[in-house]
């Protein structure tokens, strides 16, 4: 007998987009960076993952992964720092590298649409994220970039709970 393992993505995870360039516009900068909304994963764990997807164009990007105690600008911090081991995808400086035909950071490859994953390990009382598509490398296409986490729980067993549990409150 095998035992199976289900994943509800909707009620027991967070999902948040941090980058996505505009309709019509194409491109990641060749100078300057675009900056990406942050996102509060207050009632998340702490192992996060990050995705990043491109239109079917070819070229490179790279995502800088940040993390905040608050969505202040100047706060946001690279949660690679320090680490004896770097996280899956993420390389030093806490950069996801995209690109068509395959990238540094070991993932996939962006041809058509495709996907590229990260994680990372936010730090204790960081619980903002956020994306930075990075300057230098040019991606001739639509880049979207976001966060997903798993929610945390109270309890155990049969009596655990989802954060936040349904109506206003929310359980710290």
């Amino acid at each position: 007998m095998s035992a199976s393992y289900v994943v509800d993505l909707k009620s027991t995870t967070l999902f948040a987009v941090s980058v996505s360039t505009a309709a019509g516009v194409d491109g990641t900068p060749a100078s300057g960076v675009m900056i990406g909304i942050g996102r509060d994963f207050t009632n998340a764990g702490a192992y996060c993952n990050v995705w990043a997807t491109g239109a079917g164009t070819s070229g490179i990007f790279r995502v800088a992964v940040q993390t905040a105690p608050s969505d202040v600008s100047g706060s946001y911090t690279d949660p690679t720092s320090g680490l004896a081991n770097f996280p899956s995808n993420i390389i030093s400086g806490g950069i996801l590298v995209c690109a068509s035909g395959g990238n540094a950071s070991g993932g996939s490859n962006m041809v058509s649409g495709g996907m590229e994953w990260g994680a990372f390990l936010r730090p204790a009382g960081h619980p903002w994220v956020r994306a930075t598509v990075l300057s230098g490398n040019q991606h001739n296409g639509h880049v979207s970039v976001g966060f997903l986490e798993q929610l945390k729980t109270t309890g155990s067993g049969i009596g655990y709970t989802w954060l936040p549990s349904s109506g206003t409150a929310i359980n710290v």
